[in-house]
């Protein structure tokens, strides 16, 4: 389940909603991290029988993959605070949960996965240097 979340995560944070299976992988991957891997499995907890592709939060087609309006707003909804732990607050809240799902919304907020890429920066400067030596 935790895979599932986290592919919800990835798309949700790309322009459109949409991926290839190689970003995704590459996105997974970056975020592979003990921090990470702890608050995804705390949200896979609020939404064990998960299926993103059944449940038509994901679709997929030759491009890649694209989160839909229920996907986000499934998201949102497993986001939000949960109450104190009494069985009518946890009531309420699967009752939230399915009603974010049914209700059709437009992403509320765009996020955007960034990656700090220091060996990059070092290598492009170097090539600069390199540049610059030799129109010297």
């Amino acid at each position: 389940m935790s895979l599932q979340i986290s592919i919800l995560k990835v798309l949700a944070g790309q322009p459109g909603g949409r991926a290839t299976v190689v970003d995704l992988n590459r996105c997974i991957t970056l975020l592979s991290v003990p921090e990470w891997t702890a608050r995804v499995k705390r949200l896979s907890e609020r939404a064990p029988d998960l299926d993103i592709f059944g449940s038509r939060y994901v679709l997929r087609d030759c491009a890649g993959w694209q989160l839909t309006q229920a996907g986000y707003a499934f998201l949102d909804a497993l986001e939000m605070p949960v109450p104190a732990t009494s069985d009518q607050q946890d009531a309420a809240w699967d009752i939230s949960v399915r009603e974010a799902v049914e209700v059709s919304q437009s992403p509320s907020r765009s996020l955007r996965l960034v990656a700090n890429n220091r060996r990059a920066r070092r290598r492009a400067r170097a090539k600069d240097d390199i540049n610059r030596a030799r129109v010297a």
